[in-house]
């Protein structure tokens, strides 16, 4: 018998059937916005939150701050920038990252 890689685990995994109801949080390609959603999305008051002006996501932030007991919170759209700020933040100019 094989063994099973990382890559195998993973593949099983996207395989898997959704529950139904369920978001999935593993990638914004997996889940597919509902017309309540939409609709919401579309509705939304807005702003630039570069300059702090976003209203909802001051919120989410704001929340998340609540949840996690920490002094300020950093909302971002994909893993990978979340993945570029933990780097920037823990390293310094030079620093080699092995991941």
């Amino acid at each position: 018998m094989a063994m099973e890689t990382k890559t195998d685990v993973v593949m099983e995994m996207n395989r898997a059937k959704p529950v139904s109801g369920a978001v999935e949080l593993r990638s914004d390609t997996f889940t597919r916005p509902s017309a309540e959603m939409r609709a919401a999305m579309a509705a939304a008051e807005v702003g630039d939150d570069v300059y702090g002006e976003d209203p909802t996501v001051n919120r989410l932030e704001t929340r998340a701050t609540e949840i996690f007991e920490k002094e300020a919170a950093l909302i971002v759209p994909t893993g990978c920038i979340r993945t570029l700020v933990s780097i920037k933040v823990g390293t310094h100019q030079g620093d080699e990252v092995i991941s």
